[in-house]
């Protein structure tokens, strides 16, 4: 799958997330599954969002303008911005504990706890 349609993709089931629409999030990870995409890689995709966005969250709350965000987590600064949006929709704290939540999922996968598939609904339903 192209990456810039996976990270838009990522980003659009993060924006439902943020909007409470987990409908939404699960049918764009629906997609996903019927394009053969990994569960374990959707479940990575996420995780990297949700650090990306914990990062983006601190910065702004130290003062960092985007500009300086963008060079800071070499990242460019349309891409910033719009991570800018998306974080104000959180707190730090619930950034951090969802990113921590995906890492523990991830570790519950690999360990045989629970199934790839079964992370990334979790991860989406929380």
């Amino acid at each position: 799958i192209c990456s810039v349609f996976t990270e838009n993709r990522i980003f659009d089931m993060i924006r439902a997330l943020a909007a409470g629409d987990k409908r939404t999030a699960l049918s764009l990870y629906e997609d996903f599954v019927t394009l053969k995409e990994p569960p374990m890689r959707i479940l990575y995709l996420i995780n990297k969002q949700f650090e990306t966005l914990l990062q983006v969250k601190e910065l702004v709350i130290n003062g960092y303008p985007s500009n300086v965000i963008a060079d800071l987590t070499k990242s460019r600064d349309f891409i910033v911005k719009r991570n800018i949006t998306l974080c104000s929709h959180f707190t730090f704290d619930e950034l951090r504990e969802r990113f921590e939540y995906g890492l523990n999922l991830d570790a519950s996968v690999k360990s045989g706890k629970i199934s790839d598939k079964m992370a990334v609904e979790l991860m989406l339903c929380r």
